[in-house]
C-alpha cells in the first residue's frame, strides 16, 4: 500500500487548536502516530516532554527533527535500537523519541520517511538505507 507523500506533515484542526502528526519511536520498538500542538500553539513543549518522559534534546541528524529525553543517561533509559537503525546511528540513543513533521528547514529524509511508513504498515517489507542517498 503506497502512502501519500505528505503523510507525516498533516495539520489537523481540533476545535480552535491546530495539531500536527508526529511519530513516537519507543525504546521497546513500538512505533505510533500521535497528534501534538502545531508550531506556535500552547502546550507544544509540554506535549513533546510528555512523549519523551522529561526534558527534550534534539538529536543532531540530517534526517529531520527528532527529540529524545535530555537526561536519558542519568535516568538509565533503555537504548532505542529501532531509532538507531532508522538513523544508521552508532551513538546510543536512549528512551522514547519523537519525530516531528516536515518543515522547510528540517525536511524528513526520504529514506527515513519510507522506512517509518513501512514500519507503521505491519504487512510491508522494508530495507534500511540501501542504495544512494539523494
Amino acid at each position: 500500500m503506497d502512502l501519500p507523500e505528505g503523510r507525516l506533515s498533516i495539520l489537523v484542526l481540533q476545535g480552535d487548536d491546530m495539531s500536527e502528526q508526529a511519530i513516537v519511536v519507543r525504546a521497546n520498538g513500538e512505533i505510533e502516530e500521535v497528534l501534538i500542538p502545531a508550531e506556535g500553539e500552547d502546550g507544544r513543549l509540554n506535549k513533546l516532554q510528555e512523549f519523551v518522559g522529561g526534558y527534550i534534546e534534539r538529536v543532531p541528524t540530517g534526517y529531520g527533527l527528532i527529540y529524545v529525553n535530555e537526561e536519558g543517561w542519568m535516568k538509565g533509559l533503555s537504548i532505542n535500537t529501532t531509532l538507531m537503525m532508522l538513523l544508521r546511528g552508532s551513538q546510543p540513543l536512549l528512551g522514547d523519541a519523537i519525530i516531528l513533521p516536515d518543515d522547510a528547514e528540517h525536511p524528513l529524509h526520504r529514506t527515513l520517511r519510507q522506512n517509518l511508513e513501512l514500519l507503521l504498515n505491519d504487512s510491508a517489507e522494508y530495507q534500511f538505507f540501501e542504495g544512494e542517498e539523494e
